[in-house]
């Protein structure tokens, strides 16, 4: 009877121990939990502390460097204003004078401090105010020239593009020649864009003047063609058809093709799509990927 007591006790105490340690275990991992957390939290402060931090030093190293400047362009502003001031602006004739008080008000506003800088140097070193007002004319011209050539090369830029344009303009013969060639160098011929490309270079008739064809002009006029987005001589329209069939209905010969063309062009070629939409033939880039996306869904399915 003593012994069941013992018994029964050191089951109780053996109860809690275990009870204790699992309630200790919860505690442990709880605090473990909460720990994490907050570590967590102190480190995303830190970080957005630090941001705003450098975020700050940097508006600040802004304005600094917004005030050295107006600093610098209001010194030039008052060396060239209190120069002018103490040659009289270097004329003794009062209507020259009003003019010349416009001209460094008008230098002072539209140049750049730079401009400014160099402007007061170059007048520091003349004695004689003839020279000094051929100096500000001369300023003025070159600050006027400067300008003019920025709208000279944006004019520049504007006569390239269009002779680009020019460039990449197919004649009628050219559109023939390039669906001939098409034809004559199938989907899967080994530098089929450069063989075409070669072709119609060398079989158009009023060639004078015009640049070669490029492979890339090609491909892109090739596509412009299928597309119908090009108006074509009625007999060449006869041979590419007047539409394209449905984009989504993919015949076997048509899927084949794609497959092919795929293996055949990489995924790093930036015209890849391009490309195997030319391969296809009756297809259009949209289509293709549109298509390889639903064969690629399709065998993930699968699995």
């Amino acid at each position: 009877m003593h012994s069941s007591r013992l018994l029964s006790a050191d089951l109780a105490s053996i109860k809690d121990k275990v009870k204790e340690d699992r309630q200790r275990a919860i505690r442990e991992k709880q605090e473990a939990i909460e720990r994490e957390k907050r570590e967590k939290e102190e480190a995303e402060q830190k970080i957005k502390e630090e941001q705003e931090r450098k975020a700050k030093e940097e508006r600040e190293k802004e304005k600094k460097e917004r005030d050295i400047a107006k600093k610098a362009m209001a010194q030039q502003r008052r060396r060239l204003k209190k120069m002018a001031d103490e040659a009289g602006h270097w004329t003794e004739n009062p209507r020259d004078k009003l003019t010349e008080m416009e001209r460094i008000e008008r230098i002072c506003i539209g140049f750049s401090v730079d401009q400014l800088r160099e402007l007061c140097d170059k007048v520091e070193q003349l004695t004689v105010a003839s020279e000094v007002v051929q100096a500000l004319d001369d300023a003025e011209i070159m600050k006027k020239e400067a300008a003019a050539g920025v709208k000279l090369t944006k004019e520049e830029e504007k006569n390239k593009e269009n002779e680009k344009q020019e460039k990449e303009t197919w004649t009628s013969e050219e559109i023939q020649l390039l669906v001939k060639a098409s034809n004559t160098f199938p989907s899967g011929t080994v530098d089929r864009w450069t063989q075409i490309a070669e072709y119609i270079n060398e079989h158009r008739k009023n060639s004078a003047g015009l640049p070669p064809k490029t492979e890339k002009q090609v491909i892109k006029q090739c596509k412009a063609v299928q597309t119908m987005n090009v108006k074509l001589p009625s007999t060449t329209q006869n041979q590419l058809g007047t539409a394209l069939p449905d984009e989504d209905n993919w015949s076997a010969t048509e899927q084949k093709l794609l497959e092919e063309s795929i293996k055949r062009h990489k995924s790093s070629d930036p015209e890849r799509w391009e490309k195997i939409s030319t391969d296809v033939g009756t297809k259009s880039k949209k289509a293709c990927i549109r298509r390889f996306k639903y064969l690629v869904q399709m065998v993930k399915n699968k699995k």
